[in-house]
This record gives structure tokens, C-alpha cells and sequence, in this order.
């Protein structure tokens, strides 16, 4: 059995307005009921100033008395700072630990915000290549201890040259063939 719907025109105006909102598009038309009849019609100005700054990146403040150039400047730094938390979730593999004392909670943002400017300071330092590359070829150097007749000695595997520039370009000491 097949049913037909009717919307009355307070229903229509009701799904009309229902669609627009739920597409963000309400702010582009005007909507009206007047009697039997709904009329929906573009706003022209707002679709104007739409067209106009379409592509271009926005930018809004409450300090008017700065400057362009410091405003775009704040901005990424603000991106900057997004990124780090992201980089400290991915990249550093920071997870959220249960801490119930103020102690050990500002302990472990002091931990994240440290890891976090380590992060930026190796990605300025490395520039080219990337943290997450340079903390996973890092990892890939090896401590040992060798006893040989009694005597032990710690032994290290020979970094890659690769490996070896990176931690020039991060300023570390070349690292000895044996430690004592």
C-alpha cells in the first residue's frame, strides 16, 4: 500500500528550513510563509561577499591595533602549536596516563611539553628529514656488553653514515666504538 504524504505549508517551510540549516546554507536564503505559500529566495549580498572572499584564508581578531604581519604571525603559530600536541600523540607516542595527584599530573605535562619543544627544536635542526625518521633510524643503534675472560666492555653497533650525519646535524658527539 502506498501512502502520499501532504505537507501543509507550515510542514513545507519546516523541511525547507530543516535542509538548509542541516547544510549550513540557511544564511544564503531568505525563507517565507505567507498563507498557502513558502518562497525561498537568495540572499544576493551574502552570496556577493561569499563570492568574493572565496579561496581566500580568513583571519579574525580582537586586537585591531596589531599589525598585519603579526596577526598572519600568531596564526601560525598557532598552527604550530596544533601540530606539536598532534606530534606529541603520534610521533612521540605520548597517551594519556591516569595521574589522580596534582603532583604527578603536572609532572607529566612538564614530561609532554618538554618532548614536545625537543621535537621542534630536532625538526629545526634536521630540516630535511623528518623526526619520526631520525627517532626511528636512532633507535636502531644498539648498546651490548661483551665479557670476554672476565673483562666486560659495552659495545655500541656502527652507526649508519646516515644515522651518523643526522646526529651531527643535531649536534651530538660522534659516538666511540666501545664505552667503558
Amino acid at each position: 500500500m502506498i501512502r502520499s504524504v501532504f505537507l501543509t505549508p507550515s510542514g513545507t517551510y519546516d523541511r525547507i528550513r530543516d535542509y538548509l540549516r542541516d547544510h549550513n546554507l540557511l544564511r544564503f536564503y531568505h525563507l517565507k510563509r505567507t498563507g498557502d505559500k513558502v518562497t525561498v529566495t537568495k540572499d544576493r549580498k551574502v552570496l556577493e561577499w561569499e563570492n568574493k572572499v572565496d579561496g581566500m584564508l580568513m583571519l579574525e581578531t580582537t586586537d585591531l591595533t596589531l599589525p598585519l604581519n603579526e596577526v598572519v604571525g600568531r596564526y601560525k603559530e598557532l598552527a604550530e602549536i596544533e601540530r606539536g600536541w598532534r606530534s606529541l600523540k603520534s610521533t612521540l607516542l605520548i597517551r594519556p596516563v591516569y595521574h589522580w595527584t596534582e603532583k604527578r599530573i603536572r609532572a607529566h605535562i612538564f614530561v609532554c611539553v618538554l618532548a614536545l619543544q625537543i621535537e621542534r627544536w630536532m625538526r629545526g635542526k634536521l630540516k630535511t628529514v623528518s623526526v619520526p625518521k631520525a627517532l626511528f633510524q636512532f633507535q636502531r643503534i644498539k648498546m651490548g656488553e661483551l665479557v670476554i675472560k672476565g673483562s666486560k666492555t659495552r659495545k655500541l653497533t656502527r652507526p649508519t653514515n646516515e644515522q651518523r650525519q643526522w646526529l651531527a646535524l643535531i649536534g651530538a658527539p660522534p659516538i666511540p666504538s666501545s664505552l667503558p
